[in-house]
């Protein structure tokens, strides 16, 4: 029995929703940093006490979770895409073209979405290898983030930690936040 065929892919859609989900995903981001920031220091004043300014530090794995949420949603607009073209569906230059035409829509984030998309491979290049390498990066990339996120995480946790109940012990954890960090790295590149 073979599986019925999938609808045709509309990259209008699928790139109009990608913006707009990665808008939400931003001002969701900008949200949460500005209610940490002001929060912080707003719970320090009605405690009258310096720890709750250590809730700052939530900063860092906020804006990191939510660039790799962001890196997830272009991954995955990749792949969709990268499949239609694989297939000859799509014409990547038609899309970026009828994109960057439209002058209210960020020209640096539509840059950011198509650049890494080599639309005019040499003739001898096979496009689903391409594709995969492309979708393989996107992986590495966002493994890398996840890794950092976590690395960074653990850093100002145990250095928050440490502050607040005055003590070193909690900073065992700093080997294994910087650890993690430099996995990142190695899986970015």
């Amino acid at each position: 029995m073979t599986a019925p065929p999938s609808p045709p892919l509309n990259p209008f859609a699928v790139t109009t929703r990608l913006l707009d989900r990665r808008g939400r995903g931003y001002r969701n981001l900008i949200v949460a940093v500005v209610l940490i920031g002001l929060g912080a220091p707003v719970a320090a004043l009605v405690a009258w006490d310096w720890r709750p300014l250590l809730g700052g530090l939530l900063v860092v794995p906020a804006v990191g979770v939510g660039l790799t949420l962001d890196a997830r949603r272009v991954a995955g607009w990749r792949r969709e895409v990268l499949a239609a073209w694989a297939a000859g569906r799509l014409d990547l230059d038609t899309l970026r073209d009828s994109f960057t035409s439209v002058k209210p829509l960020p020209a640096r984030t539509l840059a950011g979405l198509f650049d890494p998309l080599s639309t005019r491979p040499p003739p001898d290049v096979d496009r689903q290898a391409m594709a995969d390498a492309i979708r393989a990066a996107d992986r590495a990339a966002v493994r890398g983030m996840i890794l950092g996120t976590a690395g960074l995480t653990v850093l100002v946790a145990a250095v928050g930690i440490a502050a607040a109940v005055g003590s070193a012990w909690p900073l065992f954890g700093v080997p294994l936040g910087l650890a993690l960090s430099w996995l990142a790295r190695r899986m970015a590149r």
